[in-house]
């Protein structure tokens, strides 16, 4: 395989909860967003380009207004420098919004069935939703590459193998950098999540998977 399919939404995903018990909700969502950000860097699975901020208003939630914040030299930068930037990009004339999410933006390598690194944006989705007393932390994957068998029910370990390693090295640093247990999301028509990646289904007699019928947004 040297190309790479995605999905038009995520096919598994993986969330943790934090308690903010100091008030400082945006200072600690942007030291979760440097932590994670590097450890997902070292993971080759992103390469922080950016940021992009939700603008939300208390009692009405999002009003529709999203900035973008470029972020480079991830190993300089630090929570003050990221915070003041996201104060910054605060739509103007909306002095009474605060930030309800963050997502991280960059891209990152998958690992072919000859070993061979292809980049890819979007490689992982990783978002940072922002309460008054807490903050959730969600990410996800589009591709097939984490599961044992590719979209069309067709088993590809060389791929599996040169890839999920990295998923599940970065959800246990995760759950280790927020301090919180790794919760799976909900299983989707293409994939099961358990804690640390993504269930293996029983194959068919002929050691394909059950679904082998590629979905037309897939094509």
């Amino acid at each position: 395989m040297t190309q790479i399919l995605s999905a038009s939404s995520e096919i598994a995903s993986w969330g943790w909860y934090v308690e903010i018990e100091n008030g400082k909700v945006l200072d600690s969502a942007s030291a979760m967003t440097l932590s994670i950000s590097r450890a997902l860097d070292q993971k080759a699975l992103m390469e922080l380009a950016g940021i992009q901020i939700s603008w939300h208003r208390h009692g009405q939630g999002s009003i529709g207004f999203r900035s973008r914040v470029s972020l480079c030299d991830l190993q300089r930068l630090n929570e003050e420098f990221i915070t003041e930037r996201i104060t910054e990009s605060q739509p103007v004339g909306h002095t009474d919004t605060h930030v309800g999410q963050i997502e991280l933006l960059g891209s990152g390598y998958w690992i072919n069935a000859d070993g061979e690194k292809k980049r890819v944006n979007r490689l992982v989705d990783v978002s940072i939703l922002l309460d008054p007393d807490d903050i959730s932390v969600a990410l996800g994957v589009r591709h097939d590459i984490w599961m044992w068998f590719d979209f069309s029910g067709k088993p590809h370990p060389k791929v599996y193998y040169n890839n999920k390693t990295r998923l599940s090295e970065a959800l246990k640093e995760i759950e280790g950098i927020l301090g919180t247990d790794t919760i799976p999301g909900d299983p989707t028509y293409f994939a099961e999540p358990e804690k640390y990646g993504i269930v293996t289904p029983e194959a068919n007699s002929e050691g394909f998977s059950y679904n082998e019928v590629i979905p037309a947004s897939l094509r």
